[in-house]
């Protein structure tokens, strides 16, 4: 809210014009589908430029930029270890430290959560780290945790043919946190900040995760995989308990986790969860700057509300799925698991829209308890992890999710 001032307009023009410079069609067949003319410079008059707005908005929009070249690359050019050389530019460029553990690190770390979804694909999982110290000193104010697959088929739990090569962009999350640690170093942040991005792809295969397997997260917690499509909060999980362990107080995980996101609030709006609320209000004083509220009449149109998705899709003229074919979570005996549905817990349910969109489901996920035992944490497309769900205590953590 409030006038536009100058060093926010001249960053906002600034932004505009390294966005500009991104197109999608990189690798179409014809140079004059693919060619940008080339920018020698760009003249912003104003009555006032401090080059602190400039700087702003050149490590924003080149952040910007990266994250979507990375998102939308194909899968067969953007593998596990793309993007880890990916990083290692973008690092080197910021001078910010980076560090990409193997499978034989991360097994004795004890991530096999993150590991048993690398188990059917011949790429090696890249579990990314990247490192900002701005403040010095000990232990991170941030965490930033995004979900890396590069490619999900769903597993043996396979999705069905229909569009499932947007799923080349499940990656965003990790896209995300890479260029965001990228800008935070070249803006100089006097704020320690670690990113952690766990990459892997999501296929069928001789050695893939079976539904039913049981595995241990990093936190010692054991996983029972009843949906192999739940691959997100699997390596999320892991990501989080490995940022927590290196001393970050607050934890932000970004994933494309809850496509009900944009069946709910359309393509504009993200959807944000987190505890505790101060948290969360932060961020979302943060972003008011940027973004319109939900009730902004300009998109309000665009929102569908969640109400009654047997009411929204009968309006759609269109049948839903027969409810036995959408996974449902459990709850184990032994005790309350941090996966289970209701009020108790958060719930995040993969599943396939009649029409061949991916839609998942979310709810809270502000009240998960801890205090289970055995192989009682299952999942099935089902909850963020959250502090709960990793056996680790963190001071604030949020999600963010991507439609």
């Amino acid at each position: 809210g409030g006038a536009l001032t100058s060093a926010r307009a001249v960053q906002a023009s600034v932004e505009g014009a390294i966005y500009a410079m991104w197109r999608p069609e990189v690798h179409r067949t014809r140079p004059e589908e693919r060619h940008l003319p080339e920018i020698d410079t760009v003249t912003l008059v104003a009555e006032d430029a401090p080059k602190e707005a400039i700087d702003r908005g050149v490590a924003i929009g080149e952040a910007t930029n990266a994250a979507r070249r990375l998102a939308n690359e194909p899968a067969n050019r953007m593998t596990p270890r793309l993007v880890a050389d990916a990083a290692r530019e973008l690092a080197k460029d910021a001078g910010v430290r980076i560090e990409v553990l193997d499978r034989e690190r991360c097994r004795a770390l004890g991530m096999g959560s993150y590991l048993s979804v690398a188990q059917g694909s011949h790429e090696p999982p890249q579990f990314i780290v990247m490192r900002h110290k701005g403040r010095g000193g000990s232990g991170y104010d941030l965490g930033l945790v995004g979900k890396g697959i590069t490619f999900d088929s769903g597993g043996i739990s396979i999705k069905p043919a229909d569009n499932m090569h947007h799923m080349k962009a499940d990656m965003t999350g990790a896209a995300s946190v890479i260029a965001a640690l990228a800008a935070i170093g070249k803006l100089g942040v006097k704020a320690n900040v670690i990113a952690v991005a766990p990459c892997t792809e999501n296929l069928p295969g001789g050695g893939a995760t079976k539904p039913g397997d049981v595995f241990t997260a990093m936190s010692g917690r054991t996983v029972e995989v009843i949906n192999t499509d739940a691959e997100g909060r699997l390596v999320l999980v892991d990501g989080i308990s490995y940022a927590q362990r290196e001393g970050a107080t607050r934890v932000v995980d970004v994933a494309t986790l809850t496509g009900a996101i944009a069946v709910a609030l359309g393509n504009h709006f993200t959807g944000l969860f987190g505890k505790p609320a101060s948290f969360v209000e932060t961020v979302r004083a943060t972003a008011s700057g940027r973004c319109p509220s939900p009730t902004s009449t300009a998109k309000r149109s665009k929102v569908r509300w969640p109400t009654s998705a047997t009411a929204r899709d009968a309006r759609a003229g269109r049948s839903r799925p027969p409810r036995s074919s959408i996974p449902r979570s459990r709850t184990a005996r032994s005790g309350r698991t941090s996966t289970s549905r209701g009020r108790s817990g958060s719930t995040a349910t993969d599943r396939t829209h009649p029409r061949g969109r991916r839609v998942r489901s979310c709810e809270r996920s502000s009240r998960l308890r801890s205090g289970t035992r055995g192989a009682n944490n299952r999942t099935n497309g089902l909850s963020t992890p959250t502090a709960a769900a990793t056996g680790l205590r963190v001071n604030e953590q949020l999600s963010f999710a991507l439609g």
